[in-house]
Order: structure tokens, then C-alpha cells, then sequence
């Protein structure tokens, strides 16, 4: 296995990636990594790719990269709008197609916000035909609203009160100020555009076959009713309940790798997949 860095052209910003290479490419198939939005991608950069690694070892190619505005990429966090993003998708899997053999099979992979945005990209890229979703935001509307209220956190933390409640926060968005979540600065064209995203409005376009993985810290009979409703709006869509931490916050386990979720993803993979 080789891993390579590099940074590659997006519209007008350098993106920064890391291409993972099997020693064998005998199995075949290339992945593309969606990132979490946010603090999230810091909480799960292990596990993304100790998972990396894993579909590398059993001859698959992955690439990860990271958003305009996040990570190495160039940028200010502001840029990153779910519009802008799936751009940066689109992109990133070009480049993923020139890096691999012709006709390769292309699949996505997600974790909650990147798994919805890997959702999204699917439906207008026919050549993908896997897509990995981990415990994918459905509505994105409640999810805005998660974020302004890490924003209400942070300033109950730092002044003992609130002083810009949720009503404010938004006007000044479109007076044209940015609302800062844990470091990250959002947009009112990020927030607008997240909040219009409902992923259990419609069938899906796509001709993937999608795993659907809620992730819950304690076994239940199966996943939750809209894992399950949005996996059917596939023609060949799995729901599956993975237990595992919710790695993607600070919690007191360090989370290197999800047994369990990568088990249960390699699991649903295509035979191609299995150890070379």
C-alpha cells in the first residue's frame, strides 16, 4: 500500500487529498471519502483512515480530501456551502478517475453530513455504483439548527449567557455576518442551502447500491424507521444498525477505528472487495 499527498485544482481553490493505493489492484474498485462537516472531520479523521487503509489493504483505491475551507485546503471555512462542496466532489472524483484504470468502479463513502453530501453527488454521477452512508443527516434543516445551538453553547460557555439568541444569529447572517460554530465560520448561503436538503423527499435518481448504517451506542432490534424508509428510496438501498460510539463528538474513548461499522460496511461490499 502507498499513500501520496497532493493538492489538485478545484474552481478556484487548491484542495488538499491523500490518495490510497492497494500494492494489488487484483480487486478493483476506487472510493472517494466525503467528509463530516466541521469539528466532525476532527473527531473522525482516524477512523476514516484506519478505514482507508483497510479497503487499501484489500485492493481497493481511496481517496480522501479535504473540503475548500477545511483542512489543507485553501480557503476560509465560509466557502465550504453544500453547494461548493459538491462541487469539491465532483472534482475530487475526476481526479479519482485519472488515477485509476478505465472503467473502474466508483463508489462514495460518508459520515453524517459527508455521507449526505455523498448522497447528493451519487445522483449525478453514473459511474458511481456504491455509496456508503454512516449515520447520514436526512433533514437538514433540524441539523442548521443543531449548529446554531453549538453557537448558543459557546457563548453560555464564554459569558454565562446567551446574548445573540437563534433570531438574531440568522439576521445577521443575512445582514450579511457569518455565525462562527466551533471554529467554523457559516454562511447565509451555507445555512439556506443546508436547511433546503431533505433526503426522504423524493426516490433516488442514483443506480448505486447504497448502505444505510445508523450508528447507535447500544443494539436494537434493527436501524431507526427513516434509516430504514431512506434506504428503500433505493432500488438495491440496506439499512443496517451498527453499534458503536457516536465517534464523530468528544467522547472519552479514542476512536482509531469502528470494528463493528467497518465490519458491518465490508460486510455489504461487493466480493471484489474480500482480502488479496
Amino acid at each position: 500500500m502507498t499513500e501520496t499527498p497532493f493538492f489538485f485544482p478545484g474552481r478556484d481553490r487548491e484542495l488538499f487529498a491523500v490518495l490510497h493505493e492497494p500494492t494489488s489492484t487484483s480487486a478493483g474498485g476506487a472510493f472517494l471519502f466525503c467528509a463530516p462537516y466541521g469539528e466532525e472531520k476532527l473527531w473522525t479523521h482516524l477512523v476514516y483512515v484506519s478505514f482507508a487503509r483497510e479497503l487499501a489493504r484489500r485492493g481497493l483505491t481511496v481517496l480522501r480530501f479535504d473540503y475548500r475551507g477545511s483542512g489543507d485546503s485553501e480557503g476560509d471555512s465560509e466557502e465550504a456551502t453544500p453547494d461548493a462542496c459538491l462541487e469539491d466532489i465532483r472534482n475530487a472524483l475526476g481526479v479519482l478517475r485519472e488515477r485509476c484504470a478505465a472503467g473502474v468502479s466508483l463508489g462514495l463513502l460518508g459520515l453524517r453530513f459527508g455521507a449526505t453530501l455523498a448522497a447528493l453527488a451519487a445522483e449525478t454521477e453514473d459511474d458511481v455504483r456504491q455509496v456508503v452512508l454512516w449515520h447520514p443527516i436526512l433533514r437538514g434543516a433540524p441539523y442548521a439548527q443543531e449548529l446554531l445551538r453549538m453557537n448558543l453553547a459557546t457563548q453560555i460557555a464564554q459569558y454565562r449567557e446567551v446574548r445573540e439568541d437563534r433570531d438574531v444569529l440568522v439576521k445577521a447572517m443575512k445582514d450579511g455576518r457569518t455565525v462562527n460554530v466551533d471554529g467554523y465560520e457559516m454562511s447565509l448561503a451555507g445555512y439556506e442551502q443546508m436547511g433546503a436538503i431533505d433526503l426522504l423527499a423524493s426516490p433516488r435518481r442514483s443506480g448505486a447500491r447504497c448502505l444505510v448504517a445508523e450508528v447507535a451506542p447500544r443494539s436494537r432490534p434493527a436501524a431507526g424507521a427513516d434509516i430504514a424508509r431512506f434506504a428503500a428510496l433505493y432500488a438495491e438501498g440496506t439499512a443496517v444498525l451498527s453499534v458503536e460510539e457516536p465517534f464523530w463528538k468528544e467522547i472519552k474513548p479514542l476512536y482509531a477505528r469502528a470494528e463493528r461499522l467497518f465490519a458491518d460496511t465490508l460486510g455489504w461490499m461487493e466480493p471484489v472487495s474480500h482480502a488479496v
